[in-house]
């Protein structure tokens, strides 16, 4: 009886130990797989900025599709109106007014802590730093 007790004890302890690990793994996993994709978010836009400019053409559209949600389309129109508006107003609180000649980006940083997954972009557009904020689903934001 008494082995019965010690292995059952020894197998619940195993168990949890066993999903605490596995748990643990997932959430680097899925930390890694959205930093990763925050990386790809904001390239994205800036690269189709950098090829297509700031023009309204399809292009344009997709990157504000980008921008606003994360997504290259948008169907309903007047959520793609809000985004394109958005996305127009962000441009200039950036201080990007005409194309993006040249961007770089620097560092990804996952921000451990909040309710939200957020990542943190640092990169470099037209010769100047910035930092921008990536929320899933939600617009890109410039960080001070």
């Amino acid at each position: 009886m008494k082995r019965v007790l010690i292995f059952a004890i020894f197998l619940v302890a195993l168990i949890y130990v066993f999903r605490f690990v596995v748990g643990y793994g997932l959430d680097l996993y899925h930390e890694r797989s959205f930093t990763a994709s925050s990386e790809a978010r904001v390239n994205s836009v800036l690269s189709t900025l950098e090829e297509h400019g700031t023009a309204p053409t399809a292009e344009f559209l997709a990157a504000a599709c980008m921008w606003y949600r994360g997504v290259p389309y948008i169907r309903e129109s007047g959520e793609l109106g809000r985004a394109e508006i958005g996305f127009i107003a962000w441009l200039q609180r950036g201080k990007i007014y005409n194309n993006v000649k040249s961007y770089a980006i620097s560092g990804v940083e996952h921000d451990r802590g909040e309710d939200e997954p957020r990542v943190t972009v640092s990169c470099t557009i037209n010769g100047r730093k910035a930092r921008i904020k990536v929320t899933r689903n939600m617009p890109l934001e410039w960080l001070k």
